[in-house]
């Protein structure tokens, strides 16, 4: 699924058996090893990894987490990283205890998935938090007068002990949705509450819908003009649920029926094979360059053929205001995660430096997932914190290269004839092979056989050995055989 903005790709979802996700699921797990000195535990929920449950997210007295999708409410929030603030975690949890808890962070790389005993259930309006009795406004809705009235309205429809924040859709609306909302929920926790007294951990309780209903539901917003679908069934059972989930939509769904391909026909296939590589071009002719490691990612600025017309300052600060707007996207639609750092070209003027601060944070703003944005360092970095809740588009995906495993470089054949020389010599000293074929990369067996022959004949004339270079179009780069001559097998230990 895709999210377009005036024909430009700004989200993309990708639903495949091998990605199913579990964030946002809920299961009644057990409690593993309970570890004092990290204060947290780890917990079995089924998934060969167990998950990761940091004493904060301890429900053990009534105070809430951010909604699981991002979205933020006026409610006490525990404080992270201070374990004093907290019970020791050996008092609230022992070994063998089953707890209920959701996964709010996906399993990425080596990390096994995080928890928390803070139930969100997201609706269409309202998230239900089962484990808090507050109520709750989405901090993106910004009039005082609608939150104070939305507060208001469902601190009184709000069953008792159960906590409800007002989603950003649940701007504008009234009673009866709210109501329906409510009906909905309480629904879905009672089953789960059922299903949890009559099984024994670890088990799933509740999964979160598939794909197209949850961006539906997460997404469609009054600023949506229309749903493009191209499965038929789907878009049946589509339509249905959103009559069941709002009954007075007027929002347009189509059905795409043509035989060119629905992504193709919106020239979505091109932006996202463009979104994997590590260059973004900009308007004016500049560009971004966004690196990836484990522990965060990088984003350079430059000009590029960006040369400006009055002075330098002003090409400069145009550059990084495109950039600033850029990143913001790129965040998005890569799904970019963790600790973001930006450098961005050196700018003298402390006001131009606070309008590209501006300009990054506006573009921001539009993102669904938590962002924090800190101001230039000494250095002329930028850092920006996103939550991480799921794998990136590189990671969803591609998989690491098998040529190069991943680190973007293999040796180069100056190298590799350089090893296979050492390896040569070697292999004569320590076979009595008197005839040698090395095999190698044609790039490899061209540099041996031309700038570095002069060496291969030194070594023939020193051990008294013929040795032949055979190139091989189908070799790895890196993989170079020395074998003997006679019956072609391999030198053990070369």
């Amino acid at each position: 699924m895709a999210l377009l903005e005036d024909d430009v790709l700004e989200e993309v979802f990708i639903d495949r058996p091998e990605l199913a996700g579990t964030a946002g699921n809920v299961y009644k797990g057990r409690v593993g090893s309970v570890l004092p000195g990290m204060q947290a535990s780890f917990i079995d929920i089924g998934l060969g990894r167990d998950g990761f449950l940091h004493v904060s997210d301890v429900a053990a007295h009534m105070e809430a987490m951010d909604d699981v999708l991002g979205e933020e409410a006026d409610i006490p929030r525990p404080r992270f990283g201070r374990g004093e603030d907290y019970p020791p975690i050996q008092d609230l949890l022992k070994p063998g205890q089953e707890i209920l808890i959701q996964v709010v962070k996906e399993a990425i790389g080596t990390k096994g998935p995080r928890v928390t005993s803070y139930i969100s259930l997201p609706g269409r309006y309202l998230v239900l938090m089962p484990t808090v009795e507050h109520t709750g406004v989405s901090r993106r809705i910004a009039n005082d007068e609608e939150r104070r009235r939305l507060k208001k309205l469902i601190s009184s429809l709000r069953p008792e002990g159960l906590g409800f924040i007002v989603r950003t859709a649940g701007e504008g609306w009234g009673e009866r949705e709210f109501r329906q909302d409510i009906r909905y929920l309480t629904g879905i926790w009672r089953k789960m509450q059922r299903k949890a007294r009559g099984s024994r951990a670890p088990v799933l309780l509740y999964e979160e819908p598939p794909l197209l209903y949850r961006v539906v539901r997460d997404y469609l917003a009054p600023d949506i003009d229309r749903v493009v679908i191209d499965n038929k069934s789907e878009y049946a059972k589509l339509r249905r649920f959103l009559k069941n989930l709002i009954p007075e939509s007027t929002y347009e769904v189509d059905l795409y029926t043509s035989d060119v391909p629905l992504f193709e026909h919106y020239g979505l296939d091109k932006q996202v094979e463009a979104a994997l590589r590590s260059k973004v071009w900009l308007p004016s002719g500049g560009h971004i360059v966004i690196e990836s490691t484990e522990a965060l990612v990088t984003i350079d600025v430059n000009t590029g053929r960006y040369t400006g017309v009055d002075n330098l300052e002003d090409t400069v600060f145009k550059t990084n205001l495109e950039a600033a707007w850029e990143v913001g996207r790129q965040l998005r639609l890569r799904d970019i995660g963790g600790i973001v750092i930006i450098d961005f070209i050196d700018m003298e003027d402390e006001r131009n430096r606070k309008g590209v601060l501006r300009e990054l944070e506006h573009a921001l703003e539009r993102d669904r997932a938590k962002t924090n944005v800190f101001s230039f360092s000494p250095l002329g970095l930028v850092e920006v914190t996103r939550q991480r809740s799921r794998h990136s588009l590189q990671k969803s995906l591609c998989q690491p290269c098998p040529y190069c495993q991943g680190t973007g470089h293999v040796r180069s054949p100056a190298t590799i004839a350089i090893e296979t020389l050492r390896r040569l010599g070697r292999a004569c000293r320590e076979s009595r092979e008197r005839k040698l074929v090395v095999r190698a990369h044609v790039d490899v067996a061209a540099r041996l056989s031309g700038q570095d022959a002069r060496r291969i004949r030194a070594i023939e004339r020193r051990y008294r050995r013929r040795i032949k270079i055979e190139a091989d179009s189908e070799s790895h780069l890196e993989d170079v055989a020395i074998l003997s001559a006679g019956d072609r097998r391999p030198l053990q230990g070369i």
